[in-house]
């Protein structure tokens, strides 16, 4: 049931190590703890010591890169978050309405719950005070999470090299560091409707050079933003939702790995 909560904060973990890896600081060594303190603020004051250091050797020493295989490193998922509140009230009104309408409906059985709504969705609009914009994000949801199953767990692509010359990765740190605090008016934010990491690393990755694709908002490989207004019909699901801007980018990737979690593998691997 946590799924989608954890795929958008590993989404903005690992956008947050590439804007932390390239900020400019008087002084590096606070720069790095403070990643380490903001990523992992649940390790021991030891630990963190530990993997600062290995960290700022890492990017400003001459050393080889480490494993960090001897360090304990769990990612931290706060429950209190406001999104994960919300995508639990999301959750509680699908099992109970479901269990309602004669279903048998759990937070784990959301494969069920997906047919289940699926299939008596034309009876579900016509109940009164429905909350039909919570059963519509359910199934949109859930439906990218099937899709993504569908996937396989590795791709490496062993051809001719696919990699675009004219990308610019500074340009798109730049617009990072640019608009990571205050938001770029340009583009509507989808903060409230589940949470905005998706919808910010596309921009950043447009800002490099990254074309946009499609015109159908809902065909997974379309990817693309257009107008500042939190309208779904300007704005593909690839562009503002993790699940299929996951799916978008493994089909136009020349190599990844999936991982069960996010930690040292995840790090090692980017």
């Amino acid at each position: 049931m946590k799924k989608l909560y954890i795929i958008t904060f590993l989404c903005s973990l690992l956008f947050s190590m590439n804007v932390y890896a390239f900020v400019d600081n008087n002084d590096d060594k606070i720069a790095v703890s403070n990643f380490v303190s903001e990523i992992y603020p649940n390790l021991s004051a030891e630990e963190k010591e530990q993997i600062t250091e290995k960290l700022y050797e890492e990017k400003y020493g001459n050393s080889n890169p480490t494993t960090f295989s001897d360090i304990p490193v769990e990612p931290y998922i706060q429950e209190e978050d406001p999104l994960y509140i919300a995508m639990m009230e999301k959750e509680n009104y699908i099992v109970d309405l479901i269990n309602k309408l004669g279903g048998s409906s759990t937070y784990e059985s959301w494969e069920y719950n997906l047919d289940f709504l699926t299939e008596h969705l034309d009876k579900i609009k016509v109940l009164d005070d429905v909350n039909i914009e919570y059963v519509n994000s359910y199934i949109y949801d859930y439906t990218s999470l099937r899709e993504s199953k569908k996937n396989p767990t590795k791709k490496v692509y062993t051809g001719p090299s696919l990699l675009a010359n004219d990308y610019d990765y500074e340009a798109a740190i730049s617009y990072a560091r640019l608009y990571v605090i205050k938001y770029n008016p340009d583009y509507p934010d989808w903060t409230p409707y589940g949470g905005d990491c998706a919808n910010f690393v596309s921009q950043c990755l447009y800002a490099g050079g990254k074309p946009m694709r499609g015109t159908d908002p809902n065909d997974a490989l379309s990817w693309f933003s257009s107008g500042n207004t939190t309208d779904t019909n300007k704005v593909a699901g690839a562009w503002r939702d993790a699940n299929m801007f996951r799916n978008y980018w493994q089909e136009y990737s020349t190599a990844y790995k999936q991982f069960d979690r996010g930690g040292i593998d995840t790090y090692n691997y980017t």
